[in-house]
């Protein structure tokens, strides 16, 4: 896990079917769930859309970067 200023970063609890192979990566090194990872708001919202609007510039930015 890691933690921003606005949202942390972290791996989900369950495995997410993967679409390829290790195979298709052999130069890499394999993330558990398929390489997703889940960006959550410190502040939690039900939908990105309701961050309310002096929020919604610095989280989005952190989300981007």
């Amino acid at each position: 896990m890691a933690i921003g200023n606005e949202c942390y970063v972290t791996l989900s609890k369950g495995q997410i079917s993967p679409t390829k192979t290790a195979g298709d990566y052999p130069n890499t090194t394999r993330v558990p769930g398929g390489g997703h990872v889940l960006i959550v708001p410190i502040a939690h919202y039900p939908t990105i859309q309701s961050i309310t609007p002096d929020l919604a510039q610095g989280i989005t930015a952190e989300i981007n970067r």
